[in-house]
């Protein structure tokens, strides 16, 4: 992907030797899609389509519904997972705080900078499976 002046650009030519070239500008959220046609002529032929994101999903209902992931506190974290934090190293100096509920995630990534302990093994390797 090429950028110049704020612009970034894509070219792809297809098996039967057309070209696709997209325009994607930031500032107005603008999405140019050209697709050039060689004509038995030896000339070009443009399709030019100027796309707006917003007015094209306006009317789109979400193919699916993903659900935000979970989040809890650490302490319900442990509780589930079978863990204990004996020395919270990964919140020390890292926000969010010890009582904001987060992610699985995020509790794995601070959890792993701490002191443990594990008191329910199986059910902490089983939530581990569960949620790579």
């Amino acid at each position: 992907m090429k950028q110049k002046n704020d612009i970034s650009t894509i070219n792809l030519t297809t098996k039967k030797g057309n070209t696709l070239s997209l325009f994607f500008n930031a500032h107005t959220n603008t999405l140019v899609v050209d697709l050039v046609h060689a004509n038995e002529k030896g000339g070009s032929e443009i399709v030019r389509m100027v796309l707006d994101e917003d007015k094209l999903l306006a009317h789109c209902e979400p193919a699916i519904d993903i659900p935000a992931p979970k989040r809890k506190t650490p302490v319900e974290w442990c509780a589930s997972t079978g863990v204990q934090v004996l020395d919270p190293d990964g919140w020390r100096h890292q926000s969010p705080s010890w009582e904001t509920p987060i992610t699985w995630d995020m509790f794995l990534s601070r959890f792993n900078e701490s002191t443990v302990r594990i008191v329910d093994k199986e059910k902490y390797l089983l939530h581990k499976h569960l949620f790579r």
